[in-house]
This record gives C-alpha cells, sequence and structure tokens, in this order.
C-alpha cells in the first residue's frame, strides 16, 4: 500500500467508493505524516460519557425556553383579552 499527500487536494477527483483520482497526474509525494498499523481497530474520538452529559444538559436548556416562552404567550394572550374587555 502506497501512502501519498498531496499539497493541493483540488487535483483529486471523488469518484465511487471513496477512491480519489489524481486528474492532474502529479503522483502526490510519500506521505510524512500518515501511519498504517495493521490489526489494530480505530477507535472513536468521543468520549461518549460526555456527549451524553452535553446532550442532556442541551435538552434541558431547550426545554426551559420553551417554557418561558410559553410563559410569555400566556402573558400575552392575557394582555389581549383584558385590553380587548375594556373597551
Amino acid at each position: 500500500m502506497r501512502l501519498v499527500e498531496f499539497d493541493d487536494v483540488n487535483v483529486l477527483r471523488k469518484e465511487a467508493g471513496g477512491i480519489y483520482v489524481d486528474v492532474a497526474g502529479t503522483g502526490g509525494r510519500q506521505a510524512s505524516l500518515t501511519a498504517v498499523d495493521q490489526g489494530f481497530l480505530e477507535r472513536s474520538n468521543v468520549n461518549v460519557v460526555d456527549e451524553m452529559v452535553g446532550l442532556v444538559s442541551v435538552m434541558r436548556s431547550y426545554e426551559a425556553n420553551q417554557r418561558l416562552i410559553q410563559a410569555y404567550d400566556e402573558q400575552l394572550a392575557k394582555t389581549v383579552n383584558q385590553v380587548g374587555s375594556l373597551r
């Protein structure tokens, strides 16, 4: 397997199956920062526990904002009805 790097990735054209073709014919250069290790499994780059805590936090913020909007809507409805009944 040959690993190559390109200075300008715009010379690559994507084809089916995740394959890229060098349309300029430069061939690239030998990859210096990339390595492939046989027999290893790739791990996720996120911490599941941290992401779940963040998701719960966002959901609670969303629910609080939703209750705030409902309270404003109820106040506005009450105000409109009271103004209408004064006339």
